[in-house]
């Protein structure tokens, strides 16, 4: 695995373990956190990776099929929620399937993910390995969480909420491969 640390790890690998802790201490207070590895002990918002997971519930559950159809739209406001969704850059985005899934839009996933319901996207992502500890065996990899059913409540527009980019829950590099290997 590639590293490139930003700091000179000879400063840490010396015999006055004072000066090394407080180094270290210093480095982990960084917002950038320099002593991470970030490829797998770093979270970071899905975004359109998790579209994949979404679709793959949503044709194993029936909910589209690949001529299934989405209206023109540059943001959906999902329901007991003042914070549209919206398209990247605010674009109009819309059509069958196939096309919604190739320019990535927003708004028809959101709309999936609450039409869906909580049981089967918490299932679905349990079934992508989500909710589970990372499979490879590294010193303290971060693992991600999607969430249960419970979470949602009668909350479903968090469903749609947990798809941005900006507002999902932090997922890991290691989700990637998971996604990739299922």
């Amino acid at each position: 695995m590639y590293s490139h640390p930003t700091y000179d790890p000879n400063d840490i690998a010396v015999h006055d373990t004072k000066a090394a802790g407080e180094l270290i201490d210093y480095l982990n207070s960084l917002p950038e956190k320099p002593l991470l590895a970030n490829a797998y002990q770093e979270r970071y918002m899905p975004g359109s990776t998790f579209k994949v997971i979404t679709t793959t519930i949503a044709l194993e559950t029936g909910a589209v099929t690949l001529d299934s159809f989405f209206p023109d739209e540059a943001r959906v406001h999902p329901a007991l929620t003042t914070d549209p969704i919206m398209n990247y850059g605010g674009s109009v985005c819309g059509g069958d399937f196939t096309t919604v899934f190739a320019r990535s839009c927003n708004t028809p996933f959101a709309r999936l993910a609450v039409q869906m319901g909580a049981a089967a996207m918490v299932d679905g992502a349990d079934r992508f390995g989500l909710n589970e500890a990372p499979p490879f065996d590294l010193p303290r990899p971060a693992a991600s969480y999607f969430g249960t059913v419970a979470d949602f409540g009668k909350a479903t527009p968090l469903l749609a909420m947990r798809l941005r980019s900006e507002r999902g829950r932090p997922h890991t590099a290691g989700d990637g491969a998971r996604v990739l290997g299922r």
